[in-house]
């Protein structure tokens, strides 16, 4: 009897529940809508105040240095990434004793295994959260900056590692005791500056 009645409570609470599908089609609905807004305001926009805007081509030109940020800023940082995965995770993975697919352990006190662990997984998040930003802005601000996003790119591997380096110590601070590891944001700065110049130099501005 109370598992019939269970049971009948949980159909009525389900028919009660209100169904996602309608909301999440208004929602949609919503997006295309701004969507479209912005398209009508571009169009009176570039029409009536900066006229022939949207027609008018921007020639872009590709530096030959602009190749060197294939390694500098691609293969380079890449292998930054895989190093922190198998050089740093893997065996505080196997120190600590954290299996797959756990991706923090549970730390009852600072400076035990799992907050050791910890320390090291989140070196190398870190560096993941960051590294589109910092591939998006190189590649952009590169077509004018070549050489800026490459040193920025030698800059990025180098803080990383120290940075990373301090940070699998157990100990959050060390992250920034080696030389040149606060510079992990420096390197990230570098191409968003170029990329910014870079747009507005492709805008005709500067």
């Amino acid at each position: 009897w109370l598992s019939e009645r269970s049971e009948s409570s949980s159909l009525a609470m389900a028919a009660a529940a209100p169904s996602p599908g309608p909301s999440i089609m208004f929602a949609l609905a919503k997006m295309c809508g701004y969507t479209a807004l912005g398209f009508v305001g571009e169009r009176l926009l570039m029409g009536n105040v900066m006229p022939g805007a949207i027609a008018a081509a921007a020639t872009i030109t590709v530096p030959k240095l602009y190749g060197a940020l294939f390694i500098t800023n691609g293969f380079m940082p890449s292998a930054v990434c895989l190093w922190m995965a198998f050089g740093i995770v893997g065996p505080a993975r196997r120190k600590y004793n954290v299996n797959l697919p756990t991706m923090y352990a549970v730390s009852l006190k600072e400076g035990d295994d799992a907050y050791k662990f910890n320390c090291c997984q989140r070196a190398h998040h870190n560096t993941l959260e960051t590294l589109p930003i910092f591939l998006i802005s190189s590649f952009l601000g590169g077509l004018k900056h070549p050489l800026v996003c490459c040193a920025s790119g030698l800059l990025w591997c180098y803080c990383r590692v120290v940075w990373a380096k301090g940070y699998a110590t157990g100990v959050p601070k060390a992250r920034y005791s080696a030389y040149g590891s606060s510079h992990v944001w420096t390197a990230i700065m570098m191409p968003l500056l170029c990329s910014v110049s870079a747009g507005l130099s492709f805008m005709g501005i500067i």
